[in-house]
């Protein structure tokens, strides 16, 4: 059994203590009041439903582990944190200390990115094809039509190639077969001024392997459309799509790659609620934190959390991407995420890593964001996606979200204060 309450939240907690007031924090004569964010009875909640949605399978293979991280828009106040399935046998935190792909979960910083440049609308459109992008001193580029036709024309000559190469082959071994000796040239004379060996760095492809045509960009991000997104971040820049994913509070290093676009990174579960929870408070960054006010026995004051809160983002970009996402809960690929409950202004994102490794489900309502992450310690392959393994588990925990007294709609109010705990 778990050595207290709340195991996952209350060992960060303590680890964070140890870093305000030294390694000694804990042994104080007289012990210590901590307060904070914790609602318990939504955690205990959240360890019951991570816990149970393990014991069940998908597909006959079990889900791996899990994480789920649930934060407060506008304050930063962590709620709930739940690094795994079970802390008795797995301890690992992994809501704060697993680094994994977000995939698609990171669209919307692309998005988000774009929309704040006025460049685009969600109306845009884009066209959503095969596309090659090529590696320059000065970044990426997108290789022209003629480019590709070229490199079409060099496959087929290396196909001739190819073939007559087998038919003199076919020829010698006949000859030999009759005792003769047939002398055949062994190089290639064809004139291919146009053969050298260009190196193509980058060729995105959709999930479905197919291309929809001309679409809008609410469409790309309800649909999760791959081709779109790497063409909106090489239209804005990979540097405006890091700057953007930096200022919602991801803090772990980005590499300056196209495929950032479609989540070729390393993030915490912890990192993307606070860039979604962000979104959710209309572009208002507020400082992620556990801990409010620590005291000793005699009720010295050691330490008070001073909020931090800043415009990250334009509101009206908030606002359009906010119905992007509202589009990918209601008719996209979050669609699991509404099941089961009142979700009439929930909105959010699925992910799923290369080779399913990873499975997400980030999304939030007006009073709370959560995220939802599903994968392997060893990152092999899951038996599904952040839509069939995070998403429905999102759900279950927004229900139970609801019956505590966290309502969906926008505007309202908790009916009950939150709990705080003292260890």
């Amino acid at each position: 059994a778990a050595p207290y309450r709340a195991p996952f939240f209350v060992s960060e907690v303590l680890f964070q203590l140890q870093e305000l007031l030294g390694p000694n924090a804990m042994y104080r004569k007289g012990g210590l009041q901590i307060h904070t964010t914790l609602d318990l009875g939504l955690q205990e909640r959240a360890e019951e439903l991570v816990k149970e949605d393990g014991e069940t399978l998908l597909h006959n293979e079990d889900k791996g582990e899990a994480a789920l991280v649930a934060m407060e828009p506008g304050t930063g106040a962590v709620r709930v944190l739940v690094g795994g399935r079970n802390y008795a046998s797995a301890p690992y935190n992994r809501a704060v200390l697993a680094r994994r792909s977000p995939g698609s979960a990171f669209k919307p910083f692309v998005f988000l990115a774009a929309l704040a440049s006025g460049k685009v609308s969600p109306s845009t459109e884009v066209e959503d094809e095969e596309v090659i992008f090529h590696r320059e001193a000065r970044g990426w580029k997108r290789v022209a039509e003629e480019e590709k036709l070229r490199k079409k024309r060099r496959q087929a000559r290396a196909r001739e190639r190819a073939k007559r190469r087998a038919e003199r082959a076919k020829q010698r071994a006949a000859a030999l077969a009759k005792g003769e000796v047939l002398e055949l040239p062994d190089s290639e004379s064809d004139d291919d001024s146009d053969s050298e060996d260009e190196e193509y760095n980058y060729r995105p492809q959709n999930y479905s392997r197919k291309y929809k045509g001309t679409v809008s960009l609410r469409d790309c991000l309800a649909d999760s459309l791959n081709i779109p997104t790497v063409k909106l971040c090489g239209m804005i820049g990979i540097d405006k799509v890091i700057e953007m994913s930096k200022k919602l509070g991801v803090k772990s290093p980005l590499p300056h790659n196209l495929s950032l676009a479609l989540g070729a990174c390393e993030v915490t579960p912890l990192e993307i609620t606070t860039a979604y929870n962000t979104i959710a408070a209309k572009g208002i960054f507020a400082r992620p934190h556990l801990i409010t006010l620590v005291k000793e026995h005699n009720g010295t004051v050691l330490y008070k959390f001073k909020p931090m809160r800043k415009l990250a983002v334009q509101e009206s970009a908030c606002v359009d991407l906010h119905r992007m996402l509202r589009a990918a809960v209601t008719k996209g690929t979050g669609r699991s995420a509404a099941l089961g409950w009142q979700e009439t202004a929930a909105a959010g994102k699925t992910g799923t890593s290369d080779d399913y490794r990873d499975a997400w489900f980030a999304g939030y309502t007006p009073n709370l964001t959560c995220v939802i992450w599903v994968g392997r310690d060893n990152s092999t392959s899951l038996p599904g996606t952040g839509a069939t393994l995070a998403a429905p588990l999102w759900a279950r925990f927004m229900r139970a979200a609801q019956g505590s007294g966290i309502k969906a709609e926008k505007g309202s109010k908790r009916r009950r204060v939150a709990k705080w705990r003292e260890m």
